[in-house]
Order: structure tokens, then C-alpha cells, then sequence
């Protein structure tokens, strides 16, 4: 996660300094002429325009610090907003270093829980006004973030969090047969019928499937498919792409759902599936061919004698996939393009106690 703290004072840089040491991964901004005396040119960067500067970094950093008042930051930064699921974490704090104002994004960003932790270093105190946390109520994407979990569509949040935050119900249901009597925060989430009302309540929907969406209900995106992939030395991303995304459309299985791409430790450093990573977003885990192998033979999986000859193990995508997952379930079997296989596995061991 990286930071970009803004002063605008002589007094604001010292404290833009502090914070700078107190977290990793940050870049520090002092308005022009406004360093304090003896702090060295390398360790900040001088601008000229709040304004221009916001534009700049707001895309480039997960959190933004500014040292100044709370009515300089809403003047300014609006122009820059992009939505709910794109705007950074924005902290504010008074250059004596006394509050920390989660300003924007208290929920997906984390804004809140960060100004939490950042004013506990700082001897400060935190100031946080959404409407959930002052209820002590957890707010729906506060946990699917704590979850490392995705929310769609990102309107959908508002509704369910009204109506926690002022006292009424909602209801959580699943379309996985493991998730049904599991607990989602304080609501046992239920199984989902196939004709669900959305009726008065909220209802929030805990699916990695991507067929026959409910248009009134809040879809939460579980972190729980694990892609095995096997392909030829070079492939390009451009393949690689459109053999997961192809498999992914056929079986109904959201990409947001993704938590990582496993395949065998003898396609390490190959630029096809390192950029398939970034553009999804996700790790790639690597298996030997002994790891593989022991796969194939516990959970009894398909074997190919070519695959053997290439690189001594009988099966990668199925094995590969399996491995990814605490408590595996083969969803995708072994897929075949041209010079790619692709398997799916699900971790049914979500949410479990």
C-alpha cells in the first residue's frame, strides 16, 4: 500500500516527515518554500498547485495523506473523485499532529481502520463519522475488505448500509451448497431459492457465479477460485487471456472471484503469465512436478503421457489448480486451447469457522 502525504506549512512538513517514517512505501509533498529548515531536498517533492497535485496523485496512491484543514481538502479535491470502488483512502490531519480524519473512502479504502492505526502512533485521535462505525456496526464492505472480498454493483453498498446503519434488517444468501448455515459478519447467510423477492429488505447475494443476476441485489465476489494453468514456453498474454476468460464466461464464474493462477515451477519468470497476473490482479503460485504429481494421485485427476514426457509430471492445470485451495473442489476439468489447458478449482473452506 502506498502512501502520499501533502503538507502545506512549515509546521505540516515536520509532521509530513513523521508520518512519513511511521509508514512503509511513501512519497512526501511540501508546498513550495515550505520545508522546514535542514530537511533534505531528496526526501520530499515541492509543488506549486494543490490542485494540480491532487489530479496527479490521486490515481497513483491507495492512500493520501493531507496536513491541512478539512475545508481546503473539500474544496479542492472534488474535481478528482472518481466513485466509491477507485478513490484512494484521504486522511486529514492538523499540522500539530491532534486528529486524524478519515475524510473519503472510510470503507472499501480503509480510510477508516488506517486513521485508526495512524492515530495510535501518533498519539492522536481518530475521527471518524460514518454512519455504520459510529453505531459500532460493521459495514458491508468494511468486512468484504477485511475478507479481501469484491462488492457489485458498487450502488448496491449504499442500500445495505442505511439500512444497518439505521437499525433494520437485511438478508444474506448464497448459491454454494457449502455456504448456507455459515456465518457473513452477524447474519447467518441462508440459501438462496430460485425465485428470492427482493421484497423490503436489503438482500445481499454471496456468489462466485455470474448467471442470472438478481438486478436489485448486492453481489458479494468471494476471493475463492484458484485457475490452474498449463501452456507452451512463450505464450503470449494476448492467448493466455482469452483461454481464462473463455473458460471463465462458459462455466458463469465471475473474474473477481479470482485469488491466484497455480501452475509448475518450470514456467518461472515467463512474461506470458507474469503480465497475466498483473492484469488480473492476482499471484502466481508455482508447483513442482513432485508437488503435481502427488496431486494428481490424492485427488485422482486426469493424466496426460505427453505432459509426462515434457516435463515428468502427468497432469498441471487439474493438480495446480487443487493445490491453490485449502478445501478443493475440481468446478473447471481440464480445458484445452491451442497450446494452453486451464482447470478451475474452488475453495469450499471459505467463511469456515
Amino acid at each position: 500500500m502506498k502512501y502520499a502525504v501533502v503538507a502545506l506549512t512549515e509546521g505540516g512538513s515536520r509532521l509530513a516527515v513523521k508520518v512519513a517514517d511511521l509508514v512503509k512505501y511513501c512519497d512526501v509533498y511540501i508546498y513550495r518554500g515550505n520545508a522546514y529548515p535542514g530537511l533534505q531536498r531528496r526526501q520530499f517533492t515541492e509543488f506549486n498547485s494543490l490542485g494540480d497535485l491532487l489530479g496527479e496523485i490521486m490515481p497513483r496512491y491507495q492512500v493520501i495523506v493531507l496536513i491541512m484543514a478539512l475545508g481546503i481538502v473539500m474544496r479542492t479535491i472534488g474535481p478528482y473523485l472518481q466513485g466509491k470502488d477507485r478513490d484512494p483512502a484521504v486522511l486529514v490531519l492538523d499540522e500539530r499532529g491532534q486528529f486524524v480524519i478519515s475524510a473519503l473512502s472510510g470503507h472499501l479504502g480503509g480510510a477508516n481502520e488506517l486513521a485508526v492505526g495512524l492515530a495510535a502512533k501518533l498519539g492522536a485521535r481518530p475521527v471518524i463519522t460514518t454512519a455504520t462505525d459510529v453505531r459500532g456496526i460493521t459495514a458491508v464492505d468494511s468486512l468484504t475488505r477485511s475478507l479481501g472480498w469484491k462488492l457489485e454493483p458498487v450502488a448496491g453498498i449504499r442500500r445495505v448500509n442505511s439500512a444497518l446503519a439505521n437499525g433494520r434488517d437485511i438478508t444474506v444468501v448464497s448459491d454454494l451448497d457449502y455456504l448456507p448455515g455459515r456465518q457473513f459478519g452477524s447474519h447467518e447467510i441462508l440459501r438462496l431459492q430460485p425465485a428470492q423477492p427482493g421484497g423490503k429488505k436489503p438482500v445481499v447475494v454471496v456468489s462466485n457465479k455470474t448467471g442470472q443476476q438478481l438486478d436489485w441485489a448486492l453481489y458479494v465476489r468471494p476471493n475463492n477460485l484458484i485457475i490452474g494453468l498449463g501452456c507452451k514456453k512463450a505464450i503470449s498474454l494476448e492467448e493466455l487471456l482469452a483461454a481464462v476468460s473463455q473458460t471463465l464466461n462458459r462455466y458463469q464464474l465471475s473474474a473477481k472471484c479470482v485469488k491466484e493462477i497455480a501452475t509448475c515451477t518450470v514456467k518461472k519468470g515467463e512474461a506470458g503469465l507474469t503480465r497475466l497476473a498483473e492484469q488480473l490482479q492476482v499471484p502466481v503460485k508455482y508447483y513442482t512436478p513432485e508437488e503435481l504429481s502427488g496431486a494428481v494421485r490424492e485427488f485422482a485427476l486426469s493424466r496426460s503421457t505427453f505432459v509426462k514426457k515434457q516435463i515428468g509430471v502427468e497432469g498441471v492445470c487439474e493438480p495446480a489448480a487443487m493445490l491453490g485451495a485449502k478445501n478443493p473442489r475440481l468446478i473447471v476439468p481440464k480445458t484445452t486451447y491451442p497450446g494452453i489447458t486451464v482447470a478451475v478449482a474452488e475453495d469450499t473452506s471459505i467463511l469456515s469457522a
